[in-house]
């Protein structure tokens, strides 16, 4: 079995912003614009105006949760065997990778992941006071000026009027042969407990696209969670152990600050490019497949991001 498409929908969306004064963004962008997102969500969403979470009568039904901190789910729904923490969060962050240019303009992206497409409006309006309270320690203001359809280049939103948008599984394509993986954003996988600080074999990388995509499936609805349930997985990974591989990734440290757990934090991950050869279609689709959804963790911050390119074509 090759995946043709994405296996839930996918929203693309470009967010433009008129900055009112210079903003320097630190080195990667990503842990600023999700604590200022997530901060922004929770004022907007909380009808209790309790301190914490736990508790609250609501929080079936609240779109911060949903959005940002998204309850343990049963996994067996996606075929996946045991408990789980809780879900990655329903978006994955494309952060800038330059400071805004002179004419104040901040450009960056958000993909929105199944049932977080519905909650656009929420997603919208956070953003928008994002820039109306001022982002960063010198609380630098803007107006965001216009949300896009990446995918298409259609104006979702023009700071007035909001066009609901076509829902799409984007397609994912499906080569064989020789390629290269380069990494945009540091790529953080596990192993017992901590950061692997070395490339992992192919087979493990394609294990961790998949089981990313299962549980983002279960922000999707009962047709995508069936269809992921029933992926022939052990094939593909069967297929990724025949590939072989020259990687160069090495470590690199990434330090962030958390306002929320007020402790510094080491969000470093691997950086470079990883030659893959005799890569079968199956293969390729689940490789484009985590292009599109990035992989390890802290994906929502947008790390884990790379690029396939063709070798020898």
């Amino acid at each position: 079995m090759i995946l043709a498409r994405s296996p839930f929908p996918i929203l693309d969306l470009e967010l433009e912003v008129e900055l009112f004064d210079p903003l320097a963004l630190p080195p990667f962008a990503g842990g600023l614009l999700r604590g200022a997102f997530g901060a922004a969500l929770r004022r907007l969403a909380c009808m209790t105006g309790f301190r914490t979470c736990a508790g609250c009568p609501l929080i079936a039904t609240c779109p911060h949760r949903a959005l940002f901190e998204p309850p343990a789910r049963d996994l067996a729904a996606v075929g996946l065997p045991r408990a789980h923490d809780g879900l990655p969060p329903p978006f994955i962050l494309r952060v800038p990778a330059e400071d805004p240019g002179p004419d104040g303009r901040l450009v960056f992206g958000m993909r929105l992941v199944g049932s977080a497409i519905d909650r656009l409006a929420y997603v919208i309006e956070a953003w928008r006071r994002v820039f109306r309270r001022g982002l960063g320690p010198e609380r630098v203001r803007g107006r965001l000026v216009g949300v896009r359809d990446a995918r298409t280049g259609a104006p979702l939103w023009d700071g007035d009027t909001m066009t609901w948008p076509e829902v799409v599984h984007p397609p994912l394509p499906s080569g064989e042969g020789r390629f290269v993986l380069v990494s945009r954003t540091p790529i953080r996988l596990g192993r017992q407990g901590g950061p692997l600080r070395s490339a992992p074999k192919p087979r493990a990388f394609v294990a961790a696209i998949v089981r990313r995509a299962r549980l983002l499936a279960l922000h999707a609805g009962p047709q995508e969670r069936e269809e992921v349930r029933s992926w022939p997985v052990a094939d593909w990974l069967s297929a990724a152990e025949r590939v072989d591989d020259r990687p160069g990734l090495v470590w690199r440290d990434w330090w962030r600050f958390s306002s929320r757990q007020k402790r510094s934090m080491n969000l470093g991950g691997l950086v470079g490019r990883w030659e893959w050869e005799g890569v079968p279609p199956a293969v390729h689709a689940l490789l484009a497949m985590g292009e599109l959804l990035h992989v390890g963790k802290d994906a929502s911050f947008g790390l884990g991001a790379y690029e396939i390119r063709r070798l020898g074509a």
